[in-house]
């Protein structure tokens, strides 16, 4: 089928006559494993010239296809989809993702992920210095493509055992020595807007993809450890800015920059709960162990109750990231060295900062009014 035709069939498809519609899906599913079907769509999503009901249409149909026939799902199933298109999407799905508008690439992200789980590296050993060029690039919508697919990419080993982990030391250490180099850039922008946000939480996700299960070697290096802690801490004590949060209490909270500060402390709490107490630690993460507590730990505390400050001040958090700080504070009190710089605070933390969370307010009781169900949820879950 050729593109003005599969353009013409994907229009069919978002007809309101049912009986056009019913036609269009018919003949998509007809061609589904056609060879080249899959490629023309994909030229569809990325043409700017096309409308972009016809390309999202289109990108719903790609990801449905490849979530479903990418892989044989039993050894004796027949492959549906030709080697030929699947390494010429291979080729261009990560220029695909780089130019795609958001909407799209929520789609196409999700494709990057059957294809990456499918065939990374042994099928793909292209992706990586693919991603790697394109965060070395100077255009912003490169870098945050590469960056969005990196994102992907290391998700895949997040819980992986020791064994299948392997793949994940080479993307640490092709990728993040450039990492550093826009995180550090990004934070030295001033008056950022929220487009930079959006960048800066990437690197943070990678960041804890990355290191969930082991401290990448990179980081036991003194000075790539201290330059990533630096960067960490320089988040920490940044103020959200004022300037265009939502008025909705909703929208506030799954705000840009609110983000970021909520992953900015799943990183630090990550690192100390898990890695920072030599006491506890294997012996391969000793001298990162030490590092941190030496280092970090106590500068970490600081700024967690500078933070938590904001509530006895009357001002706002979102209740996840309160939530994340006193975690760090419960870490802190099990730990000798942070523990001796929290006791003298610990009268201010208790009674003007943890008591007034605690007391029944009338935020709780317009919930318990309208949403009894909610409020005993949100009593006893995570926020």
């Amino acid at each position: 089928m050729d593109l003005p035709t599969l353009v013409s069939v994907l229009q069919l498809a978002l007809s309101t006559n049912p009986d056009e519609r019913k036609a269009g899906e018919e003949r998509l599913d007809q061609y589904q494993h056609v060879a080249g079907h899959l490629v023309g769509l994909l030229q569809i999503i990325v043409a700017s010239n096309v409308d972009m009901s016809v390309r999202q249409v289109a990108s719903i149909q790609f990801k449905n296809v490849i979530r479903k026939d990418w892989t044989p799902h039993e050894p004796s199933h027949r492959i549906k989809i030709s080697s030929s298109d699947k390494s010429t999407i291979r080729e261009n799905l990560l220029e695909a993702v780089i130019y795609a508008p958001s909407i799209i690439r929520l789609q196409l992200g999700e494709c990057l992920k059957t294809v990456i789980h499918s065939d990374y590296p042994d099928e793909w050993p292209l992706l990586l210095p693919g991603i790697d060029a394109n965060l070395k690039s100077q255009d912003q919508q490169r870098i945050y493509g590469a960056l969005f697919t990196l994102r992907i990419l290391t998700r895949k080993y997040e819980f992986k055992d020791e064994e299948e982990r392997l793949p994940v030391h080479v993307i640490i250490d092709t990728t993040f020595p450039v990492l550093y180099e826009i995180f550090k850039y990004l934070l030295a922008i001033p008056n950022p807007p929220i487009e930079i946000s959006d960048l800066i939480k990437l690197i943070c996700k990678i960041f804890w993809s990355s290191s969930y299960l082991e401290i990448p070697k990179l980081l036991h290096d003194p000075n790539v450890f201290m330059a990533w802690m630096l960067c960490f801490h320089n988040l920490l004590e940044r103020p959200v800015p004022l300037e265009g949060q939502p008025t909705d209490v909703e929208q506030r909270k799954m705000w840009g920059w609110w983000k970021v500060k909520k992953w900015t402390l799943h990183i630090i709490n990550r690192l100390y709960n898990r890695f920072g107490d030599p006491k506890v630690s294997k012996p391969e993460n000793k001298a990162f162990a030490q590092m941190f507590q030496k280092q970090f730990a106590g500068k970490f505390l600081q700024s967690y109750l500078t933070l938590l400050g904001i509530i006895r001040e009357g001002g706002y958090l979102p209740d996840r990231v309160i939530n994340l700080a006193l975690q760090y504070l419960i870490t802190s009190i099990s730990k000798s060295l942070t523990y001796q710089l929290l006791k003298h605070q610990l009268d201010a933390v208790l009674f003007e900062i943890i008591f007034p969370l605690m007391c029944f307010n009338d935020a709780d009781d317009q919930l318990w009014r309208e949403d009894p169900h909610e409020y005993v949820r949100k009593g006893y879950g995570l926020v």
